[in-house]
This record gives C-alpha cells, sequence and structure tokens, in this order.
C-alpha cells in the first residue's frame, strides 16, 4: 500500500506550479543550458581518463540528449530534487 501512497504523492508533487510553493520556476531552456555546462565540465575532467572510443560514445551520447529538441519540451515543476 505504501507505494501507491508514495507514488501518488510524487505525481501530486510534480503537478503542484514551483510558484505556488514560493519557487522560482526554471525553463526547460536553462535546464539545457546547465546541463550543457555539466556536460562541459565532464568533458574537461573525466574524457581525459577515457581512451578514444569511449569518449567519442559518450560525446555522441552527451550530444544526442543535449540536441534533441523533444528532451526540452516540458512544463517547470517542482520535483523531489528540488526540496
Amino acid at each position: 500500500m505504501w507505494p501507491e501512497r508514495l507514488g501518488r504523492f510524487l505525481y501530486d508533487l510534480h503537478m503542484v506550479p514551483p510558484e505556488f510553493v514560493g519557487m522560482r520556476a526554471v525553463t526547460p531552456e536553462q535546464v539545457r543550458a546547465a546541463q550543457r555546462a555539466e556536460f562541459a565540465r565532464l568533458e574537461a575532467k573525466v574524457f581525459p581518463l577515457l581512451g578514444e572510443g569511449e569518449r567519442a560514445h559518450f560525446a555522441a551520447r552527451f550530444a544526442g540528449y543535449l540536441d534533441d529538441d523533444r528532451n526540452w519540451k516540458f512544463a517547470p515543476c517542482v520535483t523531489h530534487g528540488d526540496l
């Protein structure tokens, strides 16, 4: 029974507009820019530790994620990571 209650709580939480609880909403564009900056940090610090093939593989995966406009079509909401 508790998994269903937890699931319902998280669903309800995600339906709350951030402004309703005093938070500032972050736009999809801001999230994308933050993800691009995080990738740049990873590329600078982690990629030198990888082999050439691994670097190419992970760079392609990150590019596929960051460059796919479908990943950035969402409405801001409160998530458990925001609390």
